[in-house]
């Protein structure tokens, strides 16, 4: 109802809008027009037939609230990563709820899906694991307007596993002779990226059976660690996993082969030259050596015995070796005298901590034989051990000695005395009762032997003391030059659990020179005598 009226020219199109009229009415209109010329005079039109407009909805629904993001995924490794969408429904006319995702902030301009009516929650199909979704969620109604949107965004989770590392190994092999060990492997890998490496260390076995010593984080980069408590004597395994940000593991590596750790044994300390006992001395050319008077002078069947103590904490004594080197100064430095530069000696099976050993110098093992005569040179020995597996100790003990001449000279043996022996405490005083027990000392089946030079034409006697306890498994001998030995026979004279005995050539030596007077051990250690006098 009602007239409206509007002006044009005879060039123009206009147009008119009818803002009374309301959603959803039907709207009937005639069109008539009038004309005017340049003098004013108008001219009326007839009216055109009715005509009609259906007027729809045009009032857009209330929008959702309350929008809520969960992400969610399938089991590890499975592949699917999800987004769970919640919302408030306070729309009564909706024909549904339009929801719209992006990996960016922009808004797609058609959305992913549309749910039915008085729905509130929507999850999507598989996306992209570790990544930022926008979502954005409207009300649509059946006219297809559409309400304001609620929006928001969340990441979605990982669950992809790392890979495992692989190839794990010990970096020093399969022997450590340290107790800082390093562990190697190639990096496991990430779809996101790794965040950490753990190791898994055993000793004894591998996994499962072995004891768990050391576990621990690595970092995301490293390839190996370096372990520093290992314990001598032990075998080690380990294993390793790979760790990312969202705290995915790979499971474990498959278990290294095992290392065993052999450290090297100790410095020796030495204690004796030919049964001497003179005490550690550090060698240098200045330094005093010890001097040994009567006691294994000796030539190409007498050989040097040497005593040391070391230490080694192997639980397992795998192989170990005393190597020994012999030198002799030559006024200006040291000289090697010992054939091949060095001997080795294979050490007796014992507990672990402190061992002693004697190794018996042989003259095959010698360059020149050690000479007690003229200038009486000075010696030195050194000693250093190692293992079966080459670890040789880091440090070595040496000693310095010489030998003095033993015997009358020009004037034969005639009231020669050899004494002071080493001092030892076992059998208590020596045969005259002395505070100051001083003797000599016998280890195992070790020889003693005594160079005596003496003149043609003569018979040749001996006394000496030997401890009653040890003197059974004692062999005494006094031979060379063609003299036949009797005895040694028993004087009558004792004294403190010692006894004197007496050995006698019964022919006269058939020519200026060396006689050899020979103490011979029997297996069970140790065995004392003492006091060797004679005459001819």
């Amino acid at each position: 109802t009602g007239t409206n009226t509007i002006s044009w020219t005879s060039t123009a199109t206009t147009f008119w809008d009818d803002t009374g009229v309301s959603d959803e009415q039907t709207a009937q209109y005639t069109i008539q027009w009038r004309d005017n010329d340049a003098s004013g005079n108008w001219a009326d039109s007839a009216t055109s037939p009715a005509g009609s407009v259906a007027i729809g909805d045009r009032t857009p629904p209330s929008a959702p609230t309350g929008l809520a993001l969960t992400a969610t995924a399938g089991s590890l490794n499975s592949g699917l990563e999800y987004v769970k969408i919640d919302w408030t429904d306070g729309v009564t006319d909706e024909a549904g709820f339009q929801v719209f995702w992006n990996t960016t902030s922009s808004k797609p301009g058609a959305p992913n899906t549309t749910t039915a009516a008085n729905a509130v929650t929507y999850t999507t199909p598989d996306l992209t694991a570790n990544t930022q979704y926008w979502v954005w969620v409207q009300a649509v109604d059946a006219s297809g307007n559409t309400s304001s949107d609620v929006s928001g965004s969340i990441t979605t989770l990982d669950r992809v596993a790392p890979t495992a590392p692989i190839a794990p190994v010990w970096a020093e092999g399969a022997v450590g002779i340290a107790t800082t060990i390093t562990a190697n492997w190639t990096l496991g890998s990430d779809n996101v990226g790794v965040t950490n490496h753990y190791i898994e260390i055993r000793r004894d076995a591998a996994n499962p059976s072995g004891t768990v010593v050391f576990t621990g984080a690595t970092g995301s980069a490293a390839g190996g660690y370096a372990w520093g408590s290992a314990v001598n004597g032990v075998t080690y395994y380990f294993r390793a996993y790979t760790l990312d940000a969202a705290g995915n593991s790979s499971g474990y590596s498959g278990n290294s082969a095992g290392i065993f750790i052999d450290l090297a044994p100790t410095a020796p300390t030495l204690l004796y030259v030919n049964s001497a006992k003179i005490g550690a001395q550090s060698a240098s050319a200045a330094g005093t050596p010890a001097t040994i008077s009567g006691d294994f002078i000796t030539n190409d069947i007498s050989p040097v015995a040497l005593s040391a103590v070391f230490n080694d904490t192997d639980a397992t004594d795998k192989g170990d070796k005393a190597r020994v080197a012999i030198e002799k100064w030559n006024g200006g430095g040291w000289t090697n005298v010992t054939a091949g530069g060095f001997f080795d000696r294979r050490l007796p099976t014992m507990n672990v901590g402190d061992r002693s050993i004697d190794i018996v110098v042989m003259g095959a093992e010698l360059t020149e034989l050690f000479q007690s005569m003229g200038s009486v040179p000075k010696y030195r020995a050194t000693l250093t051990f190692f293992d079966d597996y080459g670890s040789l100790g880091s440090a070595s003990a040496s000693i310095e000695f010489r030998f003095d001449q033993v015997g009358g000279g020009s004037g034969g043996i005639t009231n020669v005395t050899i004494t002071d022996g080493a001092t030892e405490g076992t059998p208590g005083l020596d045969h005259s009762g002395g505070s100051t027990a001083k003797f000599f000392r016998l280890t195992d089946n070790n020889a003693a032997t005594y160079k005596l030079v003496v003149k043609s034409g003569g018979a040749v006697t001996l006394t000496f003391w030997a401890w009653d306890a040890s003197y059974s498994a004692l062999t005494f001998t006094l031979s060379g030059l063609g003299v036949v030995t009797a005895g040694p026979t028993a004087t009558g004279q004792t004294g403190n659990g010692w006894t004197q005995y007496q050995i006698t050539t019964t022919t006269h030596p058939n020519a200026d020179g060396t006689l050899l007077f020979a103490v011979q051990g029997g297996g069970t250690a140790p065995y004392y005598f003492d006091d060797i006098t004679g005459g001819q």
